[in-house]
């Protein structure tokens, strides 16, 4: 990254309230019909969505990967198109947030912004990418994946769970329960919600019947003799999301480690502060969105300021599926994609 990107950045974060305001009005000016589609909320909404655009543009210039902003973008397009509306919005969006940072920012700070948000209104002209289902019901574990969904979302949770309990019970391995059944059926919550077939009082039930199942789960499961290790799993400052990281700490126990699950959104100096607690051997941190990225970072340098100490970091999440090798720009050790990946790293990483 360069000092020039690193002030747009900076300059991008600190401002973005106040830029998305005024590319909000200039939105809703130039095109009425948006205006109108959105009724007395089109204020408000287009401000808070152009706010996360500017957040999202900072991250792309932050580390230096512009197709951290395009993915965003194709993101936002599809959620557009699931909940009918036009695309032409999120066009006009983008061009009147370039309007507005072509006028309001310093000389010389606008040509970047500028190239991603031109960039990432070209990739518009493209077919939208359909996101494919998470579940395949020609399997049994998919099969039992979506009976486990239909209990759940039928409002009869213990039904789901017993499912699930009793596929183990008959010899089903814990590990292929996390992995081919609760895991699959989050995604594909994940993928319903973004398709605005499903809100988020459904998706909100579905999680919370999860974490309760991995609770049991993880008291059935054979674990490996104890390794001597220690890990903290963690989702970075800003990540909500919990699943990924239980599954992980769970995996990690399994095979032996001593895992301790510090959950969601902890702050980089709460992480080393654990790391030293516990006297950790592994670090691993999760993201789930581009935008926790430059939190990654902190952490790990807060990590690396342990005195006496140099613990393993690792890396993963959703945030990571476009850009996997950006683990090195953020200083870390490692990256996986899931969760036995992650133990079978892990373990090289400390020579357990």
């Amino acid at each position: 990254m360069s000092e020039a990107d690193k002030f747009t950045a900076n300059l991008l974060e600190v401002s973005a309230s106040g830029y998305a305001a005024l590319a909000a009005d200039r939105l809703l000016a130039a095109h009425p019909e948006v205006a109108a589609r959105f009724g007395a909320e089109a204020t408000g909404a287009w401000k808070a969505a152009l706010a996360q655009r500017i957040v999202e543009l900072a991250t792309a210039l932050r580390l230096g990967e512009p197709e951290l902003f395009q993915a965003r973008v194709a993101w936002a397009r599809r959620a557009f198109g699931a909940r009918a509306v036009p695309e032409e919005d999120l066009r006009h969006s983008l061009e009147a947030l370039q309007a507005v940072l072509d006028e309001e920012l310093p000389p010389g700070a606008a040509a970047a912004p500028a190239e991603l948000l031109r960039a990432a209104a070209a990739r518009l002209e493209a077919p939208v990418a359909v996101a494919d289902a998470h579940i395949d019901p020609g399997t049994r574990p998919g099969q039992l994946a979506l009976a486990y969904l239909a209990a759940v979302l039928e409002g009869d949770s213990r039904k789901g769970m017993e499912r699930v309990l009793d596929a183990v019970t008959a010899g089903m391995p814990v590990p292929e329960a996390y992995l081919d059944v609760l895991v699959p059926a989050q995604r594909e919550i994940g993928r319903l919600w973004h398709a605005g077939e499903l809100g988020i009082v459904e998706e909100h039930v579905v999680t919370y019947t999860t974490e309760r199942l991995m609770t049991l789960l993880a008291h059935r499961a054979e674990r490996a003799a104890p390794n001597g290790k220690t890990v903290v799993c963690a989702a970075v400052a800003g990540n909500a999301h919990d699943i990924a990281v239980r599954v992980l700490a769970d995996f990690f126990d399994m095979a032996g480690w001593r895992a301790v699950h510090l959950g969601a959104s902890v702050p980089a100096g709460e992480m080393a502060s654990a790391v030293q607690y516990f006297d950790a051997d592994l670090v691993v941190i999760s993201a789930a969105l581009s935008v926790q990225l430059p939190k990654v970072a902190d952490a790990v340098t807060a990590l690396r300021r342990i005195e006496d100490r140099r613990v393993r970091v690792m890396v993963g999440g959703l945030a990571f599926s476009e850009t996997p090798d950006i683990w090195r720009k953020l200083g870390a050790d490692g990256f996986a994609a899931d969760a036995p990946g992650a133990v079978e790293f892990g373990a090289r990483l400390v020579g357990a």
